[in-house]
């Protein structure tokens, strides 16, 4: 929903309605940060994607969330 905009170099911050800030890594495949994306939604946590605070996808493959 909201974009945030601060000084993080390579970095792209996207914060949804529910308050989950997701971040983008601009130097890396935005198609494979969004898959991982998707696959972290539908099968690892499901029900519980909205009751997150923070998604980081800047790391290749390592998707830490909180």
């Amino acid at each position: 929903n909201y974009f945030i905009v601060d000084n993080d170099l390579d970095t792209i911050k996207l914060q949804t309605r529910e308050g989950i800030k997701i971040f983008f890594d601009t130097k890396g495949d935005i198609d494979k940060q969004l898959d991982n994306l998707l696959v972290l939604k539908t099968q690892k946590l499901k029900d519980d994607f909205a009751k997150q605070k923070m998604i980081d996808l800047r790391f290749g493959d390592k998707i830490y969330y909180q």
